[in-house]
């Protein structure tokens, strides 16, 4: 009878944390896009009763870069990333060559410029894919040094110059708790009157484990090839953390791990996002 008691009580919890209904209207809480309708009312497959309208989904998020290279030299950057999704569809505007995800590291020490865009979502239970394309806005100061030491140099890490990229974000849902995932993405480098700029990848592969229902964790490899000639790529191993503090509110804590003399050999990012649905 003990262990009768135990398995149902072990069944019970992981169903509770697989399935979260909390305005009770038999949509999910991660598919209920009107998380708030009225017990009374019928809703359809989005959550949203008739008198409700889906207006998308926002997402803000600030924070701060640190840097220390091989050398010990130490470098902090503000970042932002904006981000509104409407059903399918969504827009990105950020000031660094974020990957496609907020759940999803920063893979380039490209800080300074615009990146804007847009992207189309295919998705089911167990798996998410979304192709964007979008364009980098040359708008720092290219004789500026914000660059990573390479040598006995500064190398800028901005091309002065506009670029067009394609990205491709791939998810797959191993469990309730478990992902992994693919962030690449094809740079087409802008090219100046003085300097033809290489083409590059970028790509980031890693898995997460949900800790708890606001505590998602994950290990991931990241890499950024140079529109330069003859320089290094960037390559790191990162260790990210997102926490819920509130319904709207969360924390996003990174740590990555240079592999390589460009790659700064800590970096530690702190930021903090709101989300409206």
């Amino acid at each position: 009878m003990f262990i009768k008691l135990l398995s149902t009580l072990f069944l019970f919890s992981s169903l509770s944390f697989a399935y979260q209904d909390s305005d009770i209207d038999g949509v999910e809480d991660k598919d209920d896009k009107c998380p708030n309708s009225s017990f009374e009312e019928v809703v359809d497959e989005k959550g949203c009763a008739p008198s409700q309208h889906y207006l998308g989904a926002l997402t803000l998020i600030v924070g701060s870069d640190i840097s220390v290279d091989k050398q010990s030299h130490t470098t902090s950057n503000f970042n932002f990333f904006a981000n509104y999704r409407y059903n399918n569809w969504d827009i990105s505007l950020s000031n660094a060559n974020n990957a496609a995800s907020t759940s999803s590291n920063n893979i380039s020490t490209d800080y300074g410029d615009i990146y804007l865009s847009t992207g189309y979502y295919l998705e089911n239970t167990k798996f998410i894919a979304k192709l964007s394309l979008g364009t980098k806005l040359a708008t720092a100061n290219e004789d500026t040094n914000t660059g990573l030491k390479y040598g006995n140099a500064y190398e800028d890490t901005d091309t002065g110059e506009n670029d067009l990229f394609t990205s491709l974000y791939l998810n797959y849902r191993i469990t309730q708790r478990q992902n992994l995932y693919l962030d690449y993405r094809y740079t087409i480098s802008g090219d100046s009157q003085d300097m033809s700029y290489k083409d590059f990848i970028t790509y980031s592969i890693g898995s997460g484990y949900a800790l708890t229902p606001k505590w998602y964790s994950a290990f991931s490899y990241d890499y950024s090839g140079s529109p330069y000639p003859n320089t290094q790529p960037y390559k790191a191993i990162s260790w990210f953390n997102s926490y819920t503090l509130t319904k709207h509110l969360f924390a996003i804590i990174n740590y990555a791990h240079g592999l390589n003399d460009i790659s700064p050999n800590h970096t530690v990012s702190v930021k903090l996002g709101v989300h409206f649905e």
